[in-house]
């Protein structure tokens, strides 16, 4: 009797186990891929044989590049996840918005999302280019691309971070790191 109950409760374990990490997982993957973005970053830079401008654009690009493509992921999963749009819609996102079945109040904060992403795209293009600091020297284009990637970085990590249901970045952090541990517990 006490080997089937032992037996029951690694069970049920290991099915809470699979369903916790199969569900919430998704916010623990995009931090680490974030993580991994900016350390492959950090490293190119770091590299001696990276110290031109040229180098150094190109280094940044390669980040902007992968953090552009989270960005556009964690957009689709929270327009999935939030409001029920399809992440293979492509095209007039607000029509996909009105065409869910969802109350008019959720369907207006969907389209309210995508116009806000939109002006976000506006903003940090005009906010890349209207830096100061860029003037016109030789290291123009490194600071351009810099204020792309760090306004993408951040906005790729707040949409994942809201469509996860988490309050901020440090408690995903927390609730990540609190996932690890636990898992490793288990095993």
């Amino acid at each position: 009797m006490l080997k089937t109950i032992t037996l029951f409760s690694l069970f049920l374990s290991f099915t809470s186990y699979n369903t916790v990490l199969a569900s919430e997982s998704s916010i623990c993957d995009g931090l680490s891929k974030l993580k991994k973005i900016e350390d492959n970053k950090n490293e190119c830079l770091d590299n001696p044989d990276n110290y031109s401008n040229f180098a150094m654009v190109n280094c940044i690009g390669d980040a902007f590049d992968a953090a552009d493509a989270e960005l556009n992921n964690n957009y689709r999963e929270l327009l999935a996840s939030g409001f029920g749009v399809s992440k293979e819609t492509r095209g007039n996102l607000e029509r996909a918005c009105r065409s869910t079945n969802q109350e008019q109040g959720v369907i207006d904060n969907c389209v309210s999302l995508v116009e806000a992403q939109r002006g976000w795209v506006k903003f940090k293009e005009n906010d890349a280019w209207a830096d100061p600091e860029a003037g016109n020297g030789s290291i123009w284009h490194v600071s351009i691309i810099n204020s792309k990637y760090s306004m993408t970085f951040s906005r790729a990590k707040e949409l994942l971070i809201r469509a996860s249901g988490i309050d901020g970045y440090s408690d995903a952090i927390t609730y990540c790191n609190d996932l690890s541990e636990w898992a490793n517990s288990i095993r």
